[in-house]
């Protein structure tokens, strides 16, 4: 009896431990997202995370978004350029439709318990798409983490001064507006943006507007016209391919006709000149004395 309850404590406890746990087998102690923005409007990104792994687990994917879509027909679809990326642990970095996956650990060895992971990247979402005013727009915690983070920490250096009546930051599940257990600050010289949030829970993002006057960014690369530009190429060349294989090897040769002075075997010249126009002529039944002879 004693050991049947004793199993069925253990039972619950695993339970419960793998309910507040999650099926990843880690959660996110602590988090800081450090940023550095370049004049080009390049989002210099370095991320600190400190894991609590409760199973022997490889490691953890972090999940970009690099393409975003947008129903209006007014507004054109965003391609993100991501590039320069380095991680303290061994890495690799996956394409997955609109989102990279980077792979963080060894696949030939197990962490278990605290642990700590640095991982940075640029983020380059190209031209400013907006014709009246240049942005910062950054969701510096995405939706795609399936674990809580305990507490999280930022820090946004941009290249020239902003206004704080500007800054507009939100927390929250998707279509939140509000940034309940947010706390930021802009610092004296309008440069640098540092804040730091609760709790979040899986699902919750935190995301980051600035809206600055037209040319705060300069020369700022319009990777959609370069992804045009490429695609038409890449088309044209198809196209020359396309025409070069079949003009070599794909076109029908032109028909040699053969004369033939005689009749195909089992017929007459007679049968031969009705088949051909059908119809009896003079000529085609002179042939017979010839055929005859």
């Amino acid at each position: 009896m004693k050991y049947t309850r004793f199993a069925s404590i253990v039972v619950l406890f695993l339970v419960v431990a793998s309910v507040a746990w999650g099926a990843t087998g880690y959660d996110i102690k602590e988090m800081n997202s450090s940023i550095v923005i370049s004049p080009e409007g390049v989002y210099q990104v370095d991320e600190h995370i400190a894991m609590d792994f409760h199973v022997p687990l490889h490691g953890f994917y972090r999940v970009l978004p690099v393409e975003y879509l947008f129903e209006d027909s007014q507004r054109e679809d965003v391609k993100v350029r991501v590039t320069k990326v380095k991680a303290s642990d061994t890495f690799t970095v996956m394409r997955d439709g609109s989102y990279i996956t980077i792979r963080v650990g060894d696949a030939n060895r197990t962490v278990v318990g605290s642990h700590r992971y640095d991982i940075s990247y640029n983020y380059d979402i190209g031209a400013d798409p907006h014709e009246e005013y240049d942005e910062f727009y950054y969701n510096i915690v995405g939706e795609d983490w399936e674990v809580p983070i305990g507490k999280f920490t930022f820090s946004i250096t941009f290249p020239f001064p902003i206004s704080s009546d500007r800054v507009s930051l939100t927390r929250g599940f998707w279509g939140s507006t509000t940034a309940q257990g947010l706390k930021w600050q802009l610092s004296g010289d309008g440069t640098v943006l540092t804040g730091e949030s609760t709790r979040l829970e899986p699902g919750e993002a935190i995301t980051v507007r600035v809206e600055m006057p037209d040319g705060y960014f300069t020369a700022r690369k319009d990777w959609q016209a370069v992804y045009r530009i490429v695609f038409l190429v890449l088309s044209l060349v198809l196209v020359a391919l396309a025409w070069y294989f079949w003009h070599a090897y794909g076109r029908d040769k032109d028909l040699i006709v053969v004369p033939r002075f005689e009749a195909p075997d089992g017929m007459s010249p007679l049968d031969v000149g009705y088949i051909i126009d059908e119809s009896l002529d003079p000529r085609d039944v002179t042939s017979m004395i010839f055929y005859w002879a």
